[in-house]
Protein backbone atom coordinates (compact mmCIF):
# COMPACT_ATOMS: atom_id res chain seq x y z
CA UNK A 1 0.00 0.00 0.00
CA UNK A 2 1.22 3.74 -0.97
CA UNK A 3 0.52 6.31 1.55
CA UNK A 4 1.93 9.25 -0.52
CA UNK A 5 -0.46 11.13 -0.48
CA UNK A 6 -0.35 11.73 3.76
CA UNK A 7 2.86 13.56 2.83
CA UNK A 8 1.26 17.01 2.04
CA UNK A 9 0.17 17.10 5.77
CA UNK A 10 3.65 18.11 6.34
CA UNK A 11 3.36 21.50 4.61
CA UNK A 12 1.03 22.65 7.34
CA UNK A 13 3.48 21.75 9.84
CA UNK A 14 5.91 25.13 10.72
CA UNK A 15 9.02 23.03 11.96
CA UNK A 16 8.85 21.46 8.43
CA UNK A 17 8.34 24.46 6.92
CA UNK A 18 11.70 25.81 8.34
CA UNK A 19 13.56 23.04 7.57
CA UNK A 20 13.08 23.28 3.81
CA UNK A 21 13.42 27.31 3.66
CA UNK A 22 17.00 26.53 5.27
CA UNK A 23 17.85 23.99 2.96
CA UNK A 24 16.46 25.73 -0.23
CA UNK A 25 17.90 28.96 0.71
CA UNK A 26 21.73 29.58 0.85
CA UNK A 27 22.56 28.20 4.34
CA UNK A 28 20.90 24.86 2.51
CA UNK A 29 24.45 23.79 1.51
CA UNK A 30 25.56 24.25 5.19
CA UNK A 31 25.51 21.00 7.46
CA UNK A 32 21.91 21.41 9.88
CA UNK A 33 22.08 20.60 13.87
CA UNK A 34 20.19 17.05 14.17
CA UNK A 35 16.69 17.49 13.64
CA UNK A 36 16.28 14.50 16.99
CA UNK A 37 13.30 12.80 14.99
CA UNK A 38 11.90 9.65 16.67
CA UNK A 39 12.69 6.72 13.87
CA UNK A 40 8.83 6.34 13.25
CA UNK A 41 8.87 9.54 11.64
CA UNK A 42 11.62 9.73 9.62
CA UNK A 43 10.77 7.62 6.52
CA UNK A 44 7.98 10.00 5.84
CA UNK A 45 9.95 13.51 6.35
CA UNK A 46 13.42 12.07 3.79
CA UNK A 47 10.16 11.62 1.29
CA UNK A 48 8.72 14.69 1.51
CA UNK A 49 12.22 16.43 1.74
CA UNK A 50 12.41 14.33 -1.65
CA UNK A 51 9.52 15.36 -2.75
CA UNK A 52 10.22 19.41 -2.20
CA UNK A 53 13.60 19.93 -2.10
CA UNK A 54 15.62 17.44 -4.40
CA UNK A 55 12.73 17.69 -6.98
CA UNK A 56 13.09 21.38 -7.16
CA UNK A 57 16.70 21.60 -7.49
CA UNK A 58 16.96 18.57 -9.72
CA UNK A 59 19.47 17.10 -6.72
CA UNK A 60 19.72 13.52 -5.39
CA UNK A 61 19.64 12.73 -2.05
CA UNK A 62 21.59 10.10 0.17
CA UNK A 63 20.54 8.46 2.81
CA UNK A 64 22.97 6.77 4.69
CA UNK A 65 22.19 4.36 8.01
CA UNK A 66 24.61 2.23 9.60
CA UNK A 67 23.70 -1.52 9.31
CA UNK A 68 23.11 -3.50 6.29
CA UNK A 69 19.33 -4.34 7.35
CA UNK A 70 18.41 -0.84 8.52
CA UNK A 71 19.26 -0.11 4.90
CA UNK A 72 16.72 -2.73 3.97
CA UNK A 73 14.02 -1.20 5.94
CA UNK A 74 14.86 2.11 4.78
CA UNK A 75 14.10 1.34 1.21
CA UNK A 76 10.98 -0.90 2.01
CA UNK A 77 9.69 2.14 3.94
CA UNK A 78 10.54 4.99 1.44
CA UNK A 79 9.00 2.67 -1.23
CA UNK A 80 5.75 3.37 0.50
CA UNK A 81 5.97 6.80 1.38
CA UNK A 82 7.55 7.80 -2.28
CA UNK A 83 4.66 8.72 -4.92
CA UNK A 84 4.90 6.66 -7.95
CA UNK A 85 7.70 8.32 -10.54
CA UNK A 86 10.12 8.34 -7.80
CA UNK A 87 13.84 7.38 -8.29
CA UNK A 88 15.28 5.32 -5.41
CA UNK A 89 17.76 3.07 -5.68
CA UNK A 90 19.81 0.85 -2.98
CA UNK A 91 23.40 1.21 -3.63
CA UNK A 92 24.24 -2.54 -2.63
CA UNK A 93 26.74 -4.06 -0.39
CA UNK A 94 30.10 -5.72 -1.80
CA UNK A 95 29.31 -9.90 -1.81
CA UNK A 96 32.85 -10.81 -0.32
CA UNK A 97 33.86 -9.34 3.00
CA UNK A 98 37.58 -6.84 2.79
CA UNK A 99 40.46 -8.91 1.85
CA UNK A 100 38.00 -11.95 0.83
CA UNK A 101 39.48 -12.83 -3.34
CA UNK A 102 35.24 -13.58 -4.60
CA UNK A 103 33.37 -12.63 -6.63
CA UNK A 104 30.68 -10.06 -6.80
CA UNK A 105 27.31 -11.57 -7.24
CA UNK A 106 25.71 -9.73 -10.52
CA UNK A 107 23.03 -8.29 -8.64
CA UNK A 108 25.28 -6.61 -6.77
CA UNK A 109 27.45 -5.11 -9.27
CA UNK A 110 24.02 -4.04 -11.34
CA UNK A 111 22.52 -2.11 -8.32
CA UNK A 112 26.10 -0.42 -7.57
CA UNK A 113 26.53 0.94 -10.99
CA UNK A 114 23.01 1.54 -11.30
CA UNK A 115 23.68 3.93 -9.18
CA UNK A 116 26.58 5.19 -9.98
CA UNK A 117 25.36 5.70 -13.69
CA UNK A 118 22.23 7.73 -12.35
CA UNK A 119 24.33 10.08 -10.18
CA UNK A 120 26.64 11.20 -13.56
CA UNK A 121 23.81 11.99 -15.56
CA UNK A 122 23.80 16.15 -15.74
CA UNK A 123 27.38 15.62 -15.14
CA UNK A 124 28.40 13.77 -18.36
CA UNK A 125 28.10 15.82 -21.60
CA UNK A 126 26.04 13.89 -23.11
CA UNK A 127 23.62 12.76 -20.57
CA UNK A 128 21.26 15.88 -19.29
CA UNK A 129 20.03 15.79 -15.06
CA UNK A 130 17.56 12.73 -14.53
CA UNK A 131 14.29 14.35 -13.49
CA UNK A 132 13.13 13.30 -10.98
CA UNK A 133 16.52 12.76 -9.49
CA UNK A 134 17.72 10.36 -7.55
CA UNK A 135 17.42 9.26 -3.53
CA UNK A 136 19.90 6.72 -2.89
CA UNK A 137 19.92 4.41 0.40
CA UNK A 138 23.32 3.14 1.26
CA UNK A 139 24.35 1.08 4.88
CA UNK A 140 28.09 2.18 5.81
CA UNK A 141 28.87 -1.19 4.88
CA UNK A 142 28.22 -0.42 1.08
CA UNK A 143 29.60 3.30 1.61
CA UNK A 144 33.01 1.97 2.70
CA UNK A 145 33.65 0.35 -0.79
CA UNK A 146 35.47 3.00 -2.47
CA UNK A 147 35.14 2.45 -6.47
CA UNK A 148 36.44 3.88 -10.07
CA UNK A 149 37.09 7.26 -9.72
CA UNK A 150 33.88 9.67 -11.08
CA UNK A 151 36.67 10.58 -13.97
CA UNK A 152 37.11 7.42 -15.40
CA UNK A 153 33.38 6.02 -15.21
CA UNK A 154 32.84 9.79 -17.24
CA UNK A 155 34.86 8.99 -19.78
CA UNK A 156 34.11 4.73 -20.15
CA UNK A 157 29.99 5.21 -20.86
CA UNK A 158 29.27 5.80 -24.21
CA UNK A 159 25.96 7.04 -25.45
CA UNK A 160 24.59 5.69 -29.00
CA UNK A 161 22.31 7.63 -31.13
CA UNK A 162 20.22 6.68 -33.71
CA UNK A 163 21.44 8.17 -37.22
CA UNK A 164 24.82 8.17 -36.19
CA UNK A 165 27.49 6.36 -37.45
CA UNK A 166 29.23 3.41 -35.98
CA UNK A 167 32.39 1.23 -36.90
CA UNK A 168 30.85 -2.05 -35.21
CA UNK A 169 34.88 -3.22 -34.51
CA UNK A 170 35.79 -0.48 -32.65
CA UNK A 171 32.02 -0.43 -30.44
CA UNK A 172 32.71 -3.64 -29.70
CA UNK A 173 35.83 -3.45 -28.80
CA UNK A 174 35.62 -0.45 -26.68
CA UNK A 175 32.88 -2.58 -25.38
CA UNK A 176 35.04 -5.23 -23.93
CA UNK A 177 37.39 -2.53 -22.49
CA UNK A 178 34.45 -1.61 -20.05
CA UNK A 179 33.48 -5.07 -18.92
CA UNK A 180 30.92 -6.17 -21.62
CA UNK A 181 31.11 -10.12 -22.79
CA UNK A 182 30.04 -11.58 -25.55
CA UNK A 183 27.33 -14.13 -25.97
CA UNK A 184 25.26 -16.03 -28.20
CA UNK A 185 22.13 -14.92 -27.06
CA UNK A 186 21.98 -11.77 -24.49
CA UNK A 187 20.35 -12.83 -21.57
CA UNK A 188 21.28 -10.75 -18.63
CA UNK A 189 23.02 -7.42 -17.75
CA UNK A 190 26.63 -6.27 -19.33
CA UNK A 191 26.19 -9.06 -22.18
CA UNK A 192 26.34 -8.32 -25.85
CA UNK A 193 26.23 -9.87 -29.06
CA UNK A 194 26.32 -8.97 -32.88
CA UNK A 195 24.59 -10.76 -35.58
CA UNK A 196 25.34 -9.56 -39.19
CA UNK A 197 23.62 -5.71 -39.12
CA UNK A 198 22.09 -6.16 -35.74
CA UNK A 199 23.80 -5.86 -32.37
CA UNK A 200 22.14 -6.71 -29.13
CA UNK A 201 23.40 -4.87 -25.63
CA UNK A 202 22.35 -5.17 -21.84
CA UNK A 203 23.48 -1.87 -21.04
CA UNK A 204 24.68 -2.44 -17.01
CA UNK A 205 22.50 -0.35 -15.59
CA UNK A 206 19.64 -0.25 -18.00
CA UNK A 207 16.13 -2.38 -16.72
CA UNK A 208 16.17 -3.75 -20.10
CA UNK A 209 18.11 -4.90 -23.44
CA UNK A 210 18.18 -2.89 -26.41
CA UNK A 211 18.44 -4.03 -29.88
CA UNK A 212 20.66 -2.09 -32.38
CA UNK A 213 19.93 -2.29 -36.46
CA UNK A 214 22.48 -0.59 -38.68
CA UNK A 215 22.18 0.36 -42.14
CA UNK A 216 25.35 0.18 -43.42
CA UNK A 217 27.48 1.92 -40.49
CA UNK A 218 24.78 3.65 -39.88
CA UNK A 219 22.55 3.54 -36.38
CA UNK A 220 19.06 2.83 -38.39
CA UNK A 221 16.72 1.71 -35.52
CA UNK A 222 16.58 0.77 -31.47
CA UNK A 223 14.40 -1.17 -29.74
CA UNK A 224 14.23 -2.69 -26.57
CA UNK A 225 13.54 -6.18 -26.40
CA UNK A 226 12.40 -9.08 -23.68
CA UNK A 227 15.24 -11.02 -22.51
CA UNK A 228 13.69 -14.15 -21.88
CA UNK A 229 11.60 -14.28 -24.89
CA UNK A 230 13.85 -12.50 -27.58
CA UNK A 231 10.92 -10.24 -29.23
CA UNK A 232 11.11 -7.02 -29.48
CA UNK A 233 8.84 -4.66 -27.50
CA UNK A 234 7.26 -1.87 -29.08
CA UNK A 235 4.15 1.03 -28.36
CA UNK A 236 1.71 -1.95 -27.79
CA UNK A 237 3.84 -3.35 -25.25
CA UNK A 238 4.03 -0.01 -23.09
CA UNK A 239 7.44 1.15 -24.57
CA UNK A 240 8.71 3.83 -26.42
CA UNK A 241 11.29 3.94 -29.50
CA UNK A 242 14.29 5.04 -27.68
CA UNK A 243 16.54 7.52 -29.64
CA UNK A 244 19.30 6.99 -27.65
CA UNK A 245 21.26 4.26 -25.09
CA UNK A 246 23.59 4.83 -22.12
CA UNK A 247 26.42 2.02 -22.42
CA UNK A 248 27.57 2.46 -18.88
CA UNK A 249 30.63 0.42 -17.60
CA UNK A 250 29.55 -3.34 -16.76
CA UNK A 251 32.30 -3.79 -13.80
CA UNK A 252 33.39 -1.13 -11.23
CA UNK A 253 36.97 -2.06 -12.31
CA UNK A 254 37.58 -2.16 -15.92
CA UNK A 255 39.31 -4.61 -17.62
CA UNK A 256 41.39 -2.37 -19.66
CA UNK A 257 42.55 -0.79 -16.82
CA UNK A 258 43.15 -4.24 -15.23
CA UNK A 259 44.99 -4.84 -18.09
CA UNK A 260 47.42 -1.61 -17.69
CA UNK A 261 47.79 -2.63 -14.08
CA UNK A 262 49.13 -6.20 -15.18
CA UNK A 263 51.74 -4.53 -17.69
CA UNK A 264 52.92 -3.20 -15.11
CA UNK A 265 52.74 -5.95 -12.71
CA UNK A 266 54.43 -8.42 -14.69
CA UNK A 267 57.91 -6.27 -14.15
CA UNK A 268 57.24 -7.10 -10.11
CA UNK A 269 58.46 -10.01 -8.15
CA UNK A 270 55.85 -12.40 -8.00
CA UNK A 271 54.28 -14.48 -5.19
CA UNK A 272 55.85 -17.96 -4.51
CA UNK A 273 54.00 -20.36 -5.33
CA UNK A 274 53.49 -21.36 -1.76
CA UNK A 275 52.14 -18.08 -0.68
CA UNK A 276 49.34 -16.61 -3.11
CA UNK A 277 48.82 -19.17 -5.80
CA UNK A 278 45.35 -17.27 -6.26
CA UNK A 279 47.31 -14.35 -7.54
CA UNK A 280 49.03 -16.45 -10.72
CA UNK A 281 45.58 -17.85 -11.79
CA UNK A 282 44.18 -14.15 -12.02
CA UNK A 283 47.72 -13.12 -13.85
CA UNK A 284 46.70 -14.24 -17.51
CA UNK A 285 43.16 -13.13 -17.66
CA UNK A 286 44.37 -9.43 -15.96
CA UNK A 287 46.82 -9.37 -18.74
CA UNK A 288 44.38 -10.37 -21.71
CA UNK A 289 42.16 -7.26 -20.21
CA UNK A 290 39.13 -10.17 -19.61
CA UNK A 291 36.13 -9.89 -17.51
CA UNK A 292 36.25 -12.48 -14.99
CA UNK A 293 34.78 -13.13 -11.71
CA UNK A 294 37.21 -12.46 -8.92
CA UNK A 295 38.03 -8.67 -11.26
CA UNK A 296 36.77 -6.32 -8.08
CA UNK A 297 39.50 -8.20 -5.98
CA UNK A 298 42.28 -6.15 -7.53
CA UNK A 299 40.62 -2.61 -7.37
CA UNK A 300 42.95 -1.46 -4.56
CA UNK A 301 45.74 -1.91 -7.35
CA UNK A 302 44.11 -0.88 -10.30
CA UNK A 303 43.08 2.65 -9.10
CA UNK A 304 45.56 4.03 -6.70
CA UNK A 305 43.23 6.31 -5.46
CA UNK A 306 39.72 5.13 -5.41
CA UNK A 307 36.58 7.35 -4.26
CA UNK A 308 33.67 6.97 -2.33
CA UNK A 309 30.34 7.32 -3.14
CA UNK A 310 30.23 11.13 -2.39
CA UNK A 311 32.53 11.75 -4.93
CA UNK A 312 29.82 10.98 -7.67
CA UNK A 313 27.75 13.37 -6.00
CA UNK A 314 27.15 16.87 -7.97
CA UNK A 315 27.34 20.15 -5.45
CA UNK A 316 23.77 20.42 -4.78
CA UNK A 317 22.84 16.94 -3.61
CA UNK A 318 21.38 16.73 0.08
CA UNK A 319 23.15 13.73 2.34
CA UNK A 320 20.58 12.81 5.19
CA UNK A 321 22.50 10.37 7.77
CA UNK A 322 20.21 8.33 10.27
CA UNK A 323 21.70 8.53 13.60
CA UNK A 324 25.40 9.86 13.47
CA UNK A 325 26.47 7.98 16.62
CA UNK A 326 25.25 4.27 15.31
CA UNK A 327 27.04 5.48 11.60
CA UNK A 328 30.35 6.44 13.85
CA UNK A 329 30.58 2.95 15.93
CA UNK A 330 29.51 0.48 12.86
CA UNK A 331 31.81 2.50 11.20
CA UNK A 332 34.74 1.81 13.08
CA UNK A 333 33.73 -1.97 13.60
CA UNK A 334 33.41 -2.43 10.13
CA UNK A 335 37.53 -0.92 9.47
CA UNK A 336 38.36 -2.29 13.16
CA UNK A 337 37.10 -5.67 11.42
CA UNK A 338 38.78 -5.24 8.38
CA UNK A 339 42.48 -4.50 9.73
CA UNK A 340 42.39 -8.04 11.38
CA UNK A 341 42.20 -9.69 8.59
CA UNK A 342 44.25 -7.91 6.73
CA UNK A 343 46.72 -8.31 9.60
Amino acid sequence: MNVSGLLDLFDQIPAFGQLTHALAGDDGLQSLLPLELVKGTRPPVVAQLYRRIATARRAPILLLTAKVDSATLWHQALETWLPSGSRLLRLSEPTPLPYDRGPWSDRTRQARLNVFAGLIAGQHPLIPAADPPLLVVSSIRAFLQKTMPKRRFIAATRVIRTGQSLDVDKTIAGWMDIGYEPASVVEASGQFSRRGGIIDIFPAAAALPVRIELFGDEVDTMRYFDPATQRSLGTADGYDTPNSVVISPAREVLPSAARDFAEVWADETLPSEDSLPSWRDDLEQLRQGAAFPNLEYYMPLVYPRPVTLLDYLPQDALVIVDDWDELGTVAGELIAHAEQVAA
